[in-house]
């Protein structure tokens, strides 16, 4: 998931809370899904963020 740039240093490419949204013209946004958080399509890469949580990988 890290077609965003700067997505493959950021906190968001491995959060429960990443929601991968695709435009109608095919551009992709990273979007945060926690009620925490006030900046829905925050600036990437993020590098601190209280409402991160990893994702299990199984």
């Amino acid at each position: 998931m890290s077609t965003i740039p700067g997505g493959a240093h950021s906190l968001c490419k491995d959060c429960v809370h990443l929601r991968v949204v695709t435009s109608a013209k095919g551009s992709i946004f990273w979007r945060c899904s926690s009620p925490s958080v006030s900046v829905k399509y925050p600036p990437q890469p993020v590098v601190r963020c209280a409402s991160h949580r990893t994702a299990d990988k199984e």
